[in-house]
């Protein structure tokens, strides 16, 4: 006869740090079992806002417009339609800077709770456990008229969680209050919540965070670069800014590894250099000399720049040199789809379009995706 329970590896994810009790079993044989231990009572402290962070010097904000005007007007006055705003983006585009730039705008004229996702979460079955979660919910509501959680936790989650956002957000509704979640993932990729909650997570604005865009990514890449004193070619500025425009801490950290491998010598060959210094950074990491020959084989044929390969051109050639790429890839070298995706940056849905274009035996991933 087994016993239910949580296993030990989520449970130790979940609660990291709990020591391991054996625990007698109503069988023949013993089995080690995680033990709970008591949590403190839940305190809602949330993270700090930066305060040298704003909408001024957010550089994403001006790269995703519709969610800069939308978050900027929405902490100031925040209007019915933007009571509930739920922002998705890929993981090191900025959601996290927003959110302290909400933060920040915010003090003092509302009263905010700035947390994340996990935390959030941790608080909430700190509270169940002690037959809090009533107290723990009303105190949110009553403390708070605005909350920004950051970083959406879903997975591996139980159902009274599954209901206590839910009825957050109801409650938050009922009040005149706000929300603002972020998370990597859109609402119907959220797992184990229920369609009552994904209704409540879509009952707002639903915004979405883009790449920067080429004139953004080179302006950041250009700021860094003065910033930290690093006298780097055009070329190559344009090589970082196309390479590191989804993850914009990924794209600090080349600057600072190229300045402190160089030490400010910088090698003839730079653009060959730093392909070798940077990749364990990034999507570049999976490029190596076959894809960069291919790539400078192709744009040749199609009369384009190598680096706009990589980038997120919709030009005719461009375009058909990066499918050519991706093809060749595939069809001679074994690359998978998801590897391809990954070295261009690239949904894989639009790998597999590709892949369906150049190759007639693939006509039928072209029909499901269209």
């Amino acid at each position: 006869m087994k016993t239910d329970g949580i296993r030990k590896p989520l449970q130790l994810d979940l609660l990291g740090g709990i020591e391991e009790i054996p625990v007698k079993k109503p069988v023949m044989k013993r089995r080690r079992s995680v033990g709970r231990t008591r949590s403190i009572s839940p305190k809602l402290i949330g993270d700090t806002p930066n305060f040298e962070i704003s909408f001024h010097n957010t550089l994403t904000g001006s790269s995703n417009q519709v969610v800069y005007d939308t978050l900027n007007k929405a902490s100031r006055n925040f209007l019915k339609k933007e009571q509930f705003i739920f922002i998705v983006g890929s993981h090191g585009i900025g959601k996290t800077h927003f959110l302290h730039a909400v933060a920040n705008d915010l003090q003092g004229i509302r009263k905010t709770l700035l947390i994340s996702g996990r935390e959030l979460y941790l608080k909430f079955k700190a509270a169940e456990r002690e037959m809090e979660m009533d107290r723990f919910q009303l105190s949110l509501c009553e403390n708070y008229e605005v909350l920004l959680i950051d970083d959406f936790y879903s997975d591996r989650v139980g159902s009274s969680w599954d209901h206590f956002v839910s009825d957050l957000i109801d409650h938050f509704y009922r009040k005149n209050q706000s929300i603002i979640i972020t998370a990597d993932k859109p609402v119907h990729a959220q797992t184990n919540i229920s369609s009552r909650t994904q209704a409540r997570l879509m009952k707002g604005s639903v915004l979405k965070f883009g790449k920067l865009d080429q004139k953004q990514a080179l302006l950041l890449t250009d700021r860094l670069c003065s910033k930290y004193g690093l006298m780097i070619s055009d070329r190559l500025k344009e090589f970082l800014s196309i390479s590191f425009n989804h993850h914009i801490h990924a794209l600090e950290c080349a600057v600072v590894t190229l300045l402190n491998v160089w030490s400010g010598n910088i090698p003839e060959d730079e653009l060959g250099e730093a392909l070798k210094v940077l990749r364990p950074l990034g999507q570049i990491v999976f490029r190596d000399e076959k894809v960069d020959l291919l790539v400078k084989k192709s744009a040749t044929l199609y009369g384009v720049e190598p680096l706009e390969v990589f980038g997120s051109s919709r030009n005719k050639n461009v375009v058909e040199a990066r499918h050519e790429v991706m093809n060749s890839l595939h069809s001679k070298w074994g690359y998978s789809s998801l590897k391809i995706a990954r070295i261009f940056g690239k949904d894989h849905s639009s790998v597999l379009y590709a892949l369906a274009k150049k190759n007639p035996r693939k006509r039928q991933s072209l029909k499901k995706l269209t």
